[in-house]
């Protein structure tokens, strides 16, 4: 599922002054298995590099540093206030 589908069902079914609090574990998943691997070492590869190395969902690794999980929220809260404006919830 897409993040921005979640930011959106989370508007969508929360009370208008309601809140949502989330722990993203923003770490290299690999470390877990090799305590030799920092918790960045992912982030040091290419897309192409990384998708050979884990593209497939045995491996998966969320790359999303928190400065994009912030300018996703911003997308999902603007969409969400022009919706309001429209008349739509």
């Amino acid at each position: 599922m897409d993040i921005r589908n979640v930011f959106q069902e989370a508007k969508r079914i929360l009370n208008p002054v309601g809140g949502a609090v989330h722990f993203v574990d923003l770490s290299d998943r690999f470390q877990d298995q090799d305590p030799s691997i920092s918790r960045i070492t992912f982030l040091r590869f290419s897309e192409a590099e990384w998708e050979r190395i884990a593209g497939h969902e045995f491996a998966y690794c969320n790359r999303l540093r928190a400065s994009d999980y912030i300018s996703l929220l911003h997308v999902s809260e603007r969409h969400f206030n022009r919706n309001k404006e429209k008349g739509q919830r």
